[in-house]
């Protein structure tokens, strides 16, 4: 019996859709969550061809779903966070191949919706992953009453929790908003959020778009294809024209290989009982672009290269680019002989990137056979590049086929190179993804789990170093664990942020490993940069918060390049102890160069100081060395007291 589709709710419409394939039923559907969905679309990805793209996949998820979906309460909430998955999903594949990530998370299009205000530009970028990561039950209520428009009493009624808790929950949700928000700099109060979801959450799709979305959805039924698998395999293939991305990332951490990459995106994983649809089907076997004719393999023209390459005294980057990509529009038998070709050449130097992108083409056409072939290549000759190659292309197209073989297959590489290039470059493109990727790799590699998770929480810490550490402050519950990992992550993070990993370095509760990690990062940016790493000291108040161990070591870091500026830095110091700590780093350091300098440091340290820290007596032996005269009468005109005393005892005679 058909349903009249336009009062019918949404469980009636997915029953009739899923049972009898009343396609009336479904373009209803489609018509009525056009709006929310396009709009989810268009705030990740910004573009509008990307939004139809996600749109266009996420309503295909939901036709092969369809007849799963009957305990879902808010049809709404499912769409919006199947949407949102799909979005970062084409953002990742979209970025991987431009390298252009972070422009197109931060690139916002402002007429996208006609209310945008200051606070809202700056909320909309956020806005829709943040709201995945709300509880799912504070997603639902937000959905049903900001985008759907029930009150608190209908969504009583849906829910089964009262109208004053429905209320509740929402306000309490909105607040959860703000302070996710606000993690992030964005300033919006749980009211400015209430006041702008309604019109934020559904802005209005393309004329025409949720017409033509059912209609792609539903074209094969014309042609009479049966209902089940047959039917979303087809619906699938459908699409598969938009699903060959070149990506490209850097293989292998210790190891380094960059290369260019044509793979699908990850197979659907489900979450939360959602599946995204992959961009094409799983049963279809992507065909490898040909590459253009002008392209074309010729072994002794890449003889040729190959020998200039290594003639050259230095290495020539360009040519090395040039030959990798060339890599890459190669055919399987042409693989074959570029392999040939490279193993004539006795000295592996500076060929290895050319190795490394041969293998990682041949595992986009014949993974498993690439796989075998590296693991039997000598790896005193091409090193870890071979099977680098080879492994991580194949974990980044099929991640599971891939850690199957790399659980089950012993060989006489370590499985942590192969490991680490993925984790890497996971952390930078979807931090998330990585941590759970880690989580599987310690399920079968338990004795190396927490390496593994240290390398995918630090790759995140660098690159979304706010989101990371919020992860870990909330998930880390083992007080070990969490101090070393956090500790990890924010030294890795120091490398390139310096300030932000000093400034959440009070996550870590053990006071020792706090202290160490402090100075590691400290130490390491005073040596890169002294003036950013002094004017911060100055201006945070470590003077007064840090412990006297770490500021003994900025001092002696700071006074290596810039002892005046040190000086200058500890004159202000408030606190007596800090003070004389930092002094003393400053003598350790520069005392032996040019006494003079410093000798302000000797002259400031307190008795204390001078008896518990061996820096007054190393500045005088120093100073003996070069003007034993001079040294001998700073002493002698020291304030009679214990310092003097302690001096006279550590001068040299």
């Amino acid at each position: 019996m058909s349903v009249n589709p336009a009062s019918t709710d949404d469980q009636t419409l997915l029953r009739a859709f899923a049972e009898r394939r009343e396609e009336a039923a479904f373009r209803v559907i489609v018509d009525r969550y056009a709006g929310l969905v396009f709009g989810v679309a268009m705030r990740r990805t910004s573009r509008a061809e990307g939004a139809e793209e996600v749109a266009q996949n996420v309503f295909l998820a939901l036709a092969a779903k369809a007849g799963t979906l009957g305990e879902v309460r808010s049809l709404a909430a499912w769409l919006h966070r199947a949407a949102t998955l799909e979005s970062l999903k084409f953002l990742r594949t979209e970025a991987t191949r431009q390298r252009h990530l972070a422009m197109i998370r931060d690139h916002q299009d402002t007429e996208a919706a006609g209310h945008a205000s200051g606070t809202w530009k700056e909320v909309r970028p956020h806005l829709d992953s943040l709201l995945d990561r709300l509880p799912e039950r504070d997603r639902e209520v937000l959905m049903l009453h900001y985008f759907e428009g029930l009150s608190f009493s209908e969504i009583a009624a849906r829910t089964g929790l009262g109208a004053a808790a429905a209320q509740k929950r929402g306000v309490r949700a909105l607040e959860k908003l703000s302070r996710l928000l606000g993690k992030r700099g964005v300033v919006a109060t749980a009211a400015v959020l209430g006041v702008g979801l309604t019109t934020e959450l559904a802005p209005a799709a393309p004329v025409g778009f949720a017409k033509g979305v059912a209609t792609a959805v539903l074209h094969t039924t014309a042609a009479g294809v049966a209902g089940g698998s047959t039917f979303i395999a087809t619906l699938t293939a459908m699409l598969s024209t938009k699903a060959a991305f070149a990506t490209a990332f850097v293989l292998a951490a210790a190891i380094p290989v960059a290369r260019e990459m044509t793979r699908q995106p990850d197979a659907a994983e489900p979450i939360d009982g959602i599946v995204i649809a992959p961009h094409s089907a799983a049963n279809v076997t992507p065909s490898a672009p040909a590459p253009a004719s002008g392209d074309r393999l010729d072994p002794a023209v890449f003889r040729a290269e190959l020998k200039r390459i290594q003639a050259n005294p230095e290495p020539d980057d360009d040519a090395i680019n040039r030959l990798r990509r060339l890599m890459f529009t190669l055919a399987e038998a042409e693989i074959a002989e570029a392999l040939a070709v490279l193993d004539e050449f006795e000295n592996p130097e500076p060929l290895r990137d050319i190795v490394g992108a041969t293998y990682a083409r041949w595992a986009e056409l014949d993974p498993e056979a690439a796989i075998v072939a590296a693991g039997a290549s000598p790896p005193n000759r091409w090193g870890y590049y071979p099977i680098n190659g080879a492994w991580q292309t194949w974990a980044f197209s099929d991640w599971e086929a891939a850690r199957v073989w790399a659980r089950d297959t012993k060989t006489e590489y370590d499985h942590a190179f192969l490991y680490w290039g993925v984790l890497d470059k996971l952390g930078e493109l979807d931090g998330m993804v990585a941590v759970k990727r880690a989580g599987q790799l310690a399920d079968d590699d338990p004795d190396s789990g927490d390496a593994y998770l240290t390398r995918a929480l630090s790759s995140w810490a660098r690159h979304e170093p706010e989101a990371a550490l919020a992860w870990m402050d909330g998930n880390l519950a083992e007080p070990v664990k969490r101090d070393n990992l956090i500790g990890d992550a924010l030294e890795g993070l120091g490398d390139e942020k310096p300030a932000v990993a000093l400034d959440h370095v009070g996550l870590i509760g053990n006071p020792e490993r706090l202290r160490e990690v402090r100075s590691n990062i400290y130490w390491q940016w005073v040596l890169n940069q002294p003036g950013l790493a002094a004017e911060y000291l100055a201006s945070s108040g470590a003077g007064e918060n840090w412990d006297a161990n770490t500021l003994r070591s900025a001092g002696e870091g700071l006074a290596r390049n810039e002892p005046a500026r040190a000086l200058e830095v500890a004159r202000g110091i408030v606190d007596p102890a800090g003070r004389d700590a930092m002094f003393c780093g400053i003598l350790c350091a520069a005392g032996e160069r040019d006494p003079l300098l410093v000798v302000e440091a000797a002259e400031a340290i307190s008795e204390e100081a001078a008896r518990t820290n061996n820096s007054l007596g190393g500045f005088l032996r120093a100073w003996s060395e070069i003007d034993a005269p001079a040294a001998a009468a700073w002493v002698s005109a020291l304030p009679e007291g214990g310092k003097k005393e302690w001096a006279q005892h550590m001068l040299p005679q």
